[in-house]
């Protein structure tokens, strides 16, 4: 009698939780419809990008309407499955809303509109791709979210591989792939042993903390390293960030936009739902996030400066800054959300908004090194002013969104410094900061300062290229001057 009541109970939190699932269903409809419209009706590009666009949007317009109706505890879905809390709300909201910036960036590259598969393949995979973020974010769950996090490589993998016809990017997919299959077999294997020490791969309780409470310590520092592992390479924090450089100089340039933005929201938003978890159990966690943070600090910034390509010094820009977002996990765990989050959407932002430009100037110039843009902003006046907007938020100078973002952070460390870790990361982010002026300010220099040597010869500019990055650096100056304007904050 009793099992049936608890088959009962089980039933009704499931059938309870299907209403709070519809931006994931949302997408999963989208994949469908793409999906049949692409194998029934010929020569459906638009057909098929407006309903990618749609179910996006749709997706978003019901997070907004949920929002509301999510109580401050959360929600625990399908039997411990899901965590649905507001911030992980408003963290699947960044990712939609990046995600309808990346598809419009999509449908702007000319190696993916051009390419003779066509594009519709490549909007289903990429709508895969968002619903594994969607889900990750909200997994209470080690093999809901192990699943999510396979979904979301595999998705990247074929994205990235999609144009591949030069032996260059297919041998960066492959080596992509092969960082991404060795990650993943290492962090199953770390939840292999968390689960043998627990008996459990819930997060909804502190099970699995008090298993690691319970076995030695160097049990302990091994296998959170390797669980730590898979979120390391999504992340592409060192060492687990030798095949970022190379996919995102070899991917089409939106895809590089993407990949170094909604990926890096699923996972920091994941990380963030077992921080308070894996805060609580051991020290060794914390030194795990300290070390990657510093390391990844150092090393993305520092080979920043020796780079020539445009994409490649931006790829490593972005190693640093997963650095930087890192560090944000040391602090408290109630100063770790409103940190998380505003640098997230102003890094989401700049970044797609960055690479836009470096996008226009691919299609002027051809390949976008520092040698080839040398003396073009007279050219390029437009794209030009507006990279150096997003240049300037990457450093963290004034009046950007960028500046903000690292005021709050730094604030929050000043504030924390009585402990050894935190000293430690100030000083290092400071320094990596004022190594970063290095290499951005290249890009202006080469731009307006340094004269061309080959004959300067006047470009047409398409125009519909700088809609998308223009409207992003004004957001970008808007998020710096008015940050109260983000209400919860």
């Amino acid at each position: 009698m009793m099992q049936a009541f608890d088959i009962s109970v089980l039933i009704q939190n499931i059938l309870d939780s299907v209403p709070f699932l519809l931006p994931e269903f949302a997408l999963v409809l989208g994949f469908l419809s793409v999906i049949l419209v692409d194998l029934f009706i010929k020569k459906s590009e638009k057909i098929v990008l407006t309903l990618t666009f749609l179910a996006l949007l749709f997706s978003l317009i019901t997070l907004v309407f949920q929002y509301p109706q999510i109580p401050e505890q959360g929600l625990n879905l399908f039997n411990n499955m899901f965590l649905l809390s507001k911030k992980s709300v408003l963290l699947k909201g960044l990712t939609l809303l990046g995600g309808l910036l990346s598809l419009v960036f999509f449908n702007q590259d000319a190696r993916l509109k051009i390419h003779k598969k066509g594009i519709n393949d490549f909007y289903s995979i990429y709508l895969a791709s968002v619903l594994s973020a969607l889900i990750l974010i909200s997994a209470s769950n080690l093999l809901m979210a192990f699943i999510a996090i396979e979904m979301l490589s595999l998705s990247s993998y074929l994205i990235v591989s999609y144009t591949a016809e030069q032996s260059r990017q297919m041998e960066s997919g492959l080596k992509y792939m092969l960082f991404g299959v060795t990650s993943s077999a290492i962090m199953l294997y770390g939840i292999s042993f968390l689960y043998g020490f627990s008996g459990s791969i819930s997060l909804a309780d502190q099970s699995i903390a008090n298993g690691l409470v319970e076995v030695s310590s160097t049990a302990r520092l091994l296998v959170l390293m390797f669980f730590v592992a898979g979120i390391a390479f999504k992340l592409s924090a060192v060492p687990f960030h030798f095949w970022a450089p190379d996919v995102y100089e070899a991917a089409p340039t939106s895809v590089t936009s993407y990949l170094s933005t909604i990926p890096k929201v699923a996972v920091f938003g994941w990380l963030l739902s077992i921080n308070n978890m894996l805060h609580l159990s051991n020290s060794y966690y914390l030194e795990i996030i300290f070390a990657l943070s510093l390391f990844t600090l150092i090393v993305g910034n520092v080979m920043a400066v020796f780079q020539k390509d445009i994409k490649r010094l931006l790829s490593y820009s972005a190693i640093g800054h997963s650095g930087f977002i890192l560090m944000i996990f040391v602090l408290p765990e109630a100063d770790v959300f409103h940190s998380l989050f505003y640098y997230l959407l102003v890094y989401v932002v700049t970044n797609i908004g960055a690479f836009a430009v470096v996008n226009n100037y691919e299609c002027i110039y051809g390949i976008a090194t520092l040698e080839n843009i040398k003396g073009k902003g007279k050219n390029t006046v437009v794209a030009s002013a507006v990279f150096v907007v997003f240049l300037v938020s990457l450093i963290g100078l004034p009046p950007t969104g960028g500046f903000v973002a690292k005021f709050i952070v730094f604030s929050e460390l000043i504030s924390q410094l009585n402990h050894k870790y935190y000293a430690v990361l100030l000083i290092v982010a400071v320094l990596t900061t004022v190594i970063s002026l290095f290499y951005y300010f290249k890009i202006p220099l080469n731009l307006f300062l340094r004269k061309s040597e080959t004959e300067d010869i006047p470009v047409s500019v398409n125009k519909q290229l700088l809609i998308l990055p223009v409207l992003l650096g004004i957001v970008v100056l808007i998020l710096g001057l008015f940050p109260a304007w983000i209400k919860f904050f």
